[in-house]
């Protein structure tokens, strides 16, 4: 997923500063890699990837503010109180 699909614009775009980001050998390989085989720049896959793990964390976020305590309680309520079936026994 390149940035741009996500609406966010891509990297460098509109004037924006660029900043440099370090990472181990292992990860930068990892990267390129994947990068190579969804026909982008290392670069542009590792900005979509932080935009969309960013993304993911406002989601959740999000999803926690309408948390509500009463409603988990109530939900667990509905589970009945017997034991695991053996093949979900430890």
């Amino acid at each position: 997923m390149t940035a741009s699909s996500n609406g966010l614009g891509t990297p460098g775009d509109n004037g924006k500063s660029m900043r440099r980001v370090t990472l181990p050998d292992e990860i930068y390989e990892k990267a390129a890699a994947l990068a190579k085989a969804e026909q982008l720049s290392v670069d542009a896959f590792v900005s979509g990837a932080l935009i969309d793990q960013l993304a993911a964390r406002n989601y959740l976020a999000a999803r926690a503010a309408r948390a509500s305590r009463e409603k988990f309680t109530a939900a667990l309520d509905q589970v009945p109180d017997v034991d695991p079936e053996l093949h979900d026994r430890s």
